[in-house]
């Protein structure tokens, strides 16, 4: 029983960090749009759960397939079809980059939000704003809590 449970926690989590790729690539990658998002997380999941419990692959093979499969089918997926409107995307990209309760800013285009100067990544439609204090410290104290849960895992499995 308790290793079924354990099973399905970590098939969970896998199936959520495949679908991600999807998440990721939206949020990073101007040219993305709903169907390579969908395109990306039906193929995806698809993948693994394909490789896992059909043709009953390794766990290499079962993460690292569905990562291709998934990165592939949301670049097929956004460049077969058409690209969102700009003025979509620059809304879409001022709300993530705009900090909560500066409401004000949202009225402003995305040049005057995130300044050239402030941009780490914009080639090939990438858009990745150089990282602040206040991002690096979230980002090392949710990697500690990820790797707390794996350690936790680990422990429950032994």
């Amino acid at each position: 029983m308790r290793k079924d449970l354990v099973k399905a926690i970590l098939d969970y989590f896998n199936i959520l960090s495949v679908v991600g790729i999807s998440t990721a690539m939206g949020i990073l990658w101007r040219r993305m749009n709903a169907t390579g998002m969908f395109s990306s997380t039906i193929l995806a999941g698809s993948s693994y759960v394909l490789t896992r419990y059909v043709l009953m692959c390794g766990r290499d093979i079962t993460i690292a397939v569905p990562i291709v499969v998934g990165i592939a089918a949301g670049v097929i997926g956004s460049l077969a079809t058409k690209p969102p409107r700009r003025e979509a995307i620059e809304r879409f990209f001022t709300k993530i980059y705009v900090p909560i309760g500066q409401d004000e800013k949202l009225a402003l285009p995305l040049d005057q939000v995130v300044p050239q100067s402030s941009r780490w990544i914009t080639a090939g439609g990438l858009f990745v704003a150089k990282p602040s204090r206040e991002s690096w410290v979230g980002f090392v104290v949710t990697l500690g809590i990820c790797l707390a849960c794996v350690l936790a895992m680990l422990a429950i499995l032994e």
